[in-house]
């Protein structure tokens, strides 16, 4: 890993120190010299070795230090994977993204994904990407290893809009901030906090208008 100077670390002692790290099978894991990381590669034990060598204000090497550690290095399966959500009807020239969830998701199994579509005229399917091309049923598969997840979708014909935030059929995704901000308008909302503030200082001086003119009407009075 490299000289260390002990003055940098806070010692007045002219030493220095050599470390470095090693693991006893490479095919098992790896282990970077410098940062000292470790990476499984596959199951099995292994065993890791530390040696520290001091030297002396001279660059005379002294004493040296090892010590060794076994790890066992084992493997996470995968159990399942799923659809991030279900899709069960589109429109002809609408299109959908799929993604794939991983159980656990810290498997150590390969994670490449096979895409297929039981009938490709009516659903295409790419890298996720399921695109409506005509009406009828079909199923989108992933498959990962001997995992799979499946989806069967209705491709219905017509002119409906897709809804807000799915995909359009040119990749584009519909605007669904429009609608919403006709509905509220310019009434506060939770984070507008300059609407907020602006409306609190109104009301406040509403109620000083208020509050003095009823004071100048009782002085008034009382004369």
């Amino acid at each position: 890993m490299g000289f260390t100077d002990l003055k940098s670390c806070g010692t007045n002692l002219p030493y220095r120190f050599d470390s470095g790290l090693a693991v006893s099978d490479e095919e098992v894991a790896s282990i970077d010299t410098v940062s000292g990381l470790l990476k499984g590669v596959k199951e099995g034990k292994i065993k890791v070795k530390a040696v520290i060598t001091f030297f002396d204000g001279a660059g005379k090497a002294g004493e040296t230090v090892e010590k060794e550690t076994e790890i066992e290095v084992k493997e996470i399966p995968l159990d399942s994977i799923a659809f991030d959500k279900v899709i069960k009807e589109m429109v002809v020239g609408t299109e959908e993204t799929l993604t794939v969830i991983y159980n656990p998701e810290n498997t150590t199994d390969l994670k490449d994904v096979v895409w297929a579509s039981s009938d490709s005229a009516i659903l295409s399917v790419e890298n996720g990407r399921v695109k409506a091309l005509k009406a009828g049923e079909a199923e989108i598969t992933a498959t990962v290893g001997d995992k799979k997840a499946s989806c069967k979708i209705t491709v219905k014909e017509g002119s409906v809009k897709p809804a807000p935030g799915q995909d359009k059929a040119d990749g584009t995704k519909t605007d669904s901030t429009k609608k919403d901000s006709a509905k509220t308008g310019n009434s506060p909302k939770t984070g507008d906090t300059a609407d907020v503030v602006l409306y609190v200082l109104m009301f406040a001086l509403s109620m000083a208008v208020v509050l003095f003119a009823c004071r100048r009407r009782f002085c008034k009075a009382g004369r």
